[in-house]
């Protein structure tokens, strides 16, 4: 976040460039976005393929953790089994992009939210791999645009336009559609709106703090996975609800100080938890689960979901949350055990991948199945980390690293 304050600036004097049209549809390409989009993913690729480095903070196994990258940069986030995973942060010092994104078991960011800033173009862009959609502001030529993701790649790129407002909606459409609003008090809002509400992917700018905010907004509130930044070296990334930190999240405070844990409304609780035992799986107690049939209902979202991950992890994720919703934390816990026993029996093929994906359920979960369903999905996991290792240990993903100027021990 080395270039904040050009943001600052461009939102207190807000304005468009001069070349830029009254109106609010464009269909031209942008070819400096996808050339700073390719970039930006050659960059990432190259710290996701090298072997991982020195861990200077943390453990880098089972807790938060820092490490150097052999290819250069760091990657801030959570460790499992020695294998950076879940919403966190690389750093590339040789092409000056960070990435804050979903990373499972080191070998993808394609789920979920993903938020790319670029120093060297001063521009960002957020992606939403669920949604297939993205948003971005290039500061160069002050121009927003959105996009589809067709393929894991960005096309369809639009820009946002003045309407020649000086508050309310400053450009695009604000009603249903990708604008820019500007309140009465300064505060900035940049991005989707369904029904004239901030919905979907979207920029907040609160002025009289500096403090801004990238994410998913529903109905004008941040939910979910999203990053807040108020300076270079002060920001948190992790998990929202109704705009405030809770769940999991790193709050980083100087260059070399974090705090990694759960957060309530907006306030610390405890460091993070292990993320898996060290007890070997097949000597782990664990109370009997009380098997409940699944209604014909879920039975039916289950199957109508085809075996696709993110249909599969959106009924899984909304179970958690209704039983969080109206039961205490062990009781729900209990209960979403049953339901994801009940799916495997329906979809077994499903549950290692739907785990993985479902960073919004606690993985106190894991310990609430029978024994036989853990050792199977530790089996998996297992398998996957063997691939990893085998594939970026092979001479094409050296290769590859190089070419992307990145070099492999």
């Amino acid at each position: 976040m080395k270039h904040l304050l050009l943001l600052l600036i461009f939102f207190s004097g807000y304005c468009f460039g001069q070349d830029q049209p009254t109106g609010t549809t464009n269909t031209a390409q942008l070819p400096d976005f996808v050339s700073m989009a390719d970039r930006s993913a050659n960059a990432v690729n190259a710290l996701l393929l090298a072997k991982q480095g020195e861990c200077i903070y943390g453990d880098c196994q089972n807790t938060f953790g820092v490490s150097n990258l052999p290819g250069g940069g760091k990657f801030f986030g959570l460790y499992k089994e020695g294998i950076g995973t879940g919403f966190s942060l690389i750093e590339n010092p040789e092409t000056d992009v960070e990435v804050f994104s979903n990373y499972i078991f080191g070998v993808g960011i394609e789920n979920g939210f993903c938020f790319m800033y670029d120093n060297k173009d001063d521009s960002y862009m957020l992606y939403d791999y669920d949604g297939k959609l993205g948003f971005g502001l290039d500061l160069n030529s002050k121009k927003y645009f959105y996009f589809n993701i067709v393929n894991g790649a960005a096309t369809n790129g639009q820009h946002i336009y003045p309407n020649g407002e000086d508050l309310g909606c400053v450009g695009g459409d604000c009603r249903n559609g990708y604008g820019v609003y500007r309140y009465g008090n300064g505060d900035v809002y940049s991005g989707k709106f369904i029904g004239g509400k901030p919905n979907g992917l979207g920029e907040d700018m609160v002025k009289s703090s500096g403090q801004l905010s990238w994410g998913i907004f529903t109905d004008g509130k941040l939910q979910g996975q999203g990053v807040r930044v108020w300076d270079e070296y002060y920001y948190y990334f992790g998990e929202f609800k109704d705009n405030k930190r809770h769940g999991y999240g790193v709050l980083r405070t100087s260059e070399d100080t974090f705090k990694a844990g759960q957060w309530v409304n907006d306030e610390f609780q405890d460091e993070v938890a292990p993320a898996t035992s060290n007890v070997p799986v097949e000597t782990i107690e664990v109370q009997p689960v009380v098997v409940t049939p699944l209604s014909q209902a879920d039975q039916d979202a289950i199957l109508a979901c085809n075996k696709e991950k993110y249909c599969l992890r959106k009924l899984y994720v909304a179970k958690y949350d209704a039983f969080r919703a109206e039961y205490e934390y062990e009781e729900a816990l209990q209960m979403t055990a049953n339901y994801l026993m009940g799916q495997d029996l329906l979809v077994p093929e499903m549950t290692f991948p739907l785990i993985m994906a479902s960073y919004q359920v606690p993985n106190d979960v894991m310990d609430l199945l029978p024994v036989h369903l853990q050792q199977r999905i530790k089996q998996e996991a297992q398998g996957v980390a063997v691939d990893y290792q085998a594939y970026i240990n092979s001479p094409e993903t050296k290769k590859a690293v190089e070419k992307l100027g990145g070099k492999m021990n």
